[in-house]
């Protein structure tokens, strides 16, 4: 919330066009990450302890069990969303303000405060 505050102090957020989120899809995610991976970052879990345990994270990575698959899978697919928006012209750039980041994940393992690699993802999916 604070970045969009931010954005929205400086005069940005009126200067925008909000473009709404979606899912990553199976498919968009197969694309960089292997299926056990999409499976696991995905999942629900009944407590952060098995969340971080399935996933082979840091027990000190903020983790949700019933929440940051369905977040993760939000954020890539926003990212997907608006990489292919400006790469069909339909916008001349975009920014997209999406937690869990994906920076640090791997094809194979989730890593860092990272479930899925967002960015891969968007370039993996965009149309040719």
């Amino acid at each position: 919330m604070s970045i969009y505050h931010e954005l929205f102090e400086q005069g940005l957020v009126d200067r925008a066009r909000l473009v709404p989120v979606r899912l990553a899809s199976n498919a968009d995610l197969a694309l960089v990450h292997d299926r056990k991976l999409v499976r696991g970052a995905t999942a629900t879990y009944e407590t952060d302890e098995e969340a971080t345990a399935a996933l082979g994270i840091d027990t000190d990575t903020y983790f949700r069990a019933k929440h940051s698959g369905y977040a993760a899978r939000l954020s890539a697919g926003s990212v997907v969303e608006l990489a292919t928006r400006v790469a069909q012209g339909e916008l001349r750039n975009a920014l997209a303000v999406t937690r869990p980041p994906g920076h640090h994940c791997e094809q194979h393992q989730s890593m860092g405060f990272c479930l899925l690699n967002n960015v891969p993802v968007a370039v993996a999916a965009l149309p040719e």
